[in-house]
């Protein structure tokens, strides 16, 4: 283990700003700041993966990290050593299954109404979406009433939310900006190219690409092509 309480912002994967592992106390999460209210925030997103989270050894969180969960509920849990810088959000039965040496980067949103699972040392990089719902009815009269409600307009109902589980395998790679959308299975040691959306399951060791996402290659096989136009060549 570090004996330093964040990684490096110089490291590639922190550019934007270190993630913390707990602080003992606010004292000594205010002395990692310039800004003492900075330290105060840090407690502040702790205690609510606390509260809504088992969290495994060694978890660390960015400032900017959120956990949503229904009235608090635990409702998450999130494996030993893994970085979190994103949006994890459940909502109706939503639970959320994070493996361990997972990273989820910055702006990504992981929106679970009833399942998602993301297997042990997959990277989500930056503006990553995974959403295993609708988040609105299809129907128009019903999506009108249903964000009246959010906006507190009319009292909360229920709505129909079309929804299915998300599973994401192991040793995956999802690039900047990539969807996954609900009913999505995702092989191990799958990638995504950046921006992609998928919505059909990708099978293990397979490269995807494109709006909506198809194949690129099986890893493994030689480059050229659309890879080296997503990836870049060297």
């Amino acid at each position: 283990m570090p004996t330093r309480p964040y990684l490096d912002p110089h490291d590639h994967a922190f550019a934007n700003g270190p993630v913390f592992s707990r602080p003992a106390d606010a004292a000594t999460a205010r002395a990692l700041f310039d800004r003492p209210e900075d330290g105060e925030a840090l407690m502040a997103v702790f205690e609510a993966f606390e509260r809504g989270a088992e969290l495994g050894e060694g978890v660390r969180l960015g400032l900017n990290a959120r956990l949503v969960t229904p009235h608090g509920e635990r409702r998450v849990r999130i494996g030993a050593n893994a970085a979190i810088r994103g949006l994890i959000r459940c909502e109706g039965e939503g639970r959320c299954e994070i493996g361990p040496e997972v990273y989820v980067g910055d702006g990504a949103i992981v929106s679970c109404w009833t399942r998602i699972e993301i297997g042990e040392g997959t990277l989500l990089a930056h503006g990553v979406q995974l959403f295993d719902n609708d988040t609105h009815p299809i129907d128009a009269a019903q999506r009108r009433a249903h964000f009246r409600s959010i906006l507190k307009l009319e009292p909360r109902r229920e709505v129909a939310i079309g929804a299915r589980p998300v599973r994401i395998g192991r040793d995956c790679w999802l690039g900047f900006g990539a969807a996954v959308m609900k009913g999505v299975t995702l092989g191990e040691e799958a990638i995504v190219a950046a921006g992609a959306v998928v919505t059909s399951d990708v099978r293990p060791r397979t490269i995807v690409a494109g709006a909506p996402a198809r194949v690129v290659r099986a890893l493994g096989a030689a480059p050229g092509g659309l890879l080296g136009a997503v990836f870049g060549r060297r």
